[in-house]
Order: structure tokens, then sequence, then C-alpha cells
């Protein structure tokens, strides 16, 4: 199956309605030809008709019992599917999320580092470096982060 199609409901999910229709389909079909085959008669159910439905009809029944757990089955594996669907966006929205905080995190340095940047300019009385090159330093030595998987300002734990 698809992993990209939104399936909304269990019952709409496929594998739902095969779990059920074809034990459903199947014990229809060998009850019917076990009621032709054997020239079985339709009577007022009494404990002889009873015995006699449940001495024939033992297999089909055996299989229609089957579609409820089939459809268990189903229904868990549509379960599973929502969770690894509900993971998975999880997983982008915390990537989006932390991206974002670089860019912050980012961005704040850049503050800090102008206005330091402006206080040293302005109390060394250099002339040939202007405050207004704060930025343009900053960006030399710390480019802005442009993908998730960029390496800058992220901590090594293992150090």
């Amino acid at each position: 199956m698809n992993n990209n199609k939104k399936i909304s409901s269990v019952f709409t999910y496929s594998y739902f309605w095969i779990a059920i229709i074809i034990p459903v389909s199947l014990s229809s079909l060998l009850m019917s030809f076990i009621f032709i085959n054997d020239g079985l008669s339709i009577e007022w159910p009494n404990k002889e008709t009873l015995s006699v439905f449940l001495e024939y009809m033992n297999v089909p029944l055996w299989i229609l019992g089957s579609a409820l757990p089939l459809a268990t089955l189903a229904t868990a594996n549509f379960r599973a599917l929502q969770f690894q669907s509900n993971l998975n966006y999880q997983k982008r929205t915390i990537e989006r999320q932390e991206f974002e905080h670089k860019i912050d995190l980012y961005h704040k340095e850049l503050t800090l580092f102008r206005e330091k940047f402006s206080a040293v300019i302005f109390n060394g009385n250099f002339k040939c470096i202007r405050p207004e090159d704060a930025t343009l330093i900053f960006t030399r030595f710390y480019p802005k982060p442009t993908k998730k998987e960029d390496p800058y300002f992220e901590i090594d734990i293992k150090k």
C-alpha cells in the first residue's frame, strides 16, 4: 500500500474490507454448495435441525468466524500506519523548530556581536573600521545557517 495516501478512517482502509469480504464470501459460497449438493431443506429451527446445521456447516462457520480476527488485525495495521505518520509529522515539526531556533540564535549572536563591536570601535578610537562593519565581519566568520543539517552553533555533547 502507498504510505503517501492519506486514509481518514478504518472503514476506507482497503485491507479492512478485504479481511471482512473474503471470509464472508468464501463461507457463503461453501454454505450454498453444501446446501445444494447435500439436498438440505429449510425447516423451522429445533434441536435436530440445529444439530444437522452445525454438522454440515461447521467449516463455513469457522471461516465466517475468522472475519472478526482478520478485521482486527487490519485495524491494528491501520492504527500502526496512523501512528507512524504522526511520528513522521512530529519529526518534521521538531526539525523545523530546531532550524528556526538556530536562526534565532544566529541573529541574537549577531546583535550581541554588533553591540560589543561598536563599543570596542568607539572606545578604541579606531578610524579605519566603522561600527556598521560589524555585520559584515560577523557574517564572514559565521555564515548564516541555510539548511537543517548545518553544523553551526551545535553543541557537541561528547566533548
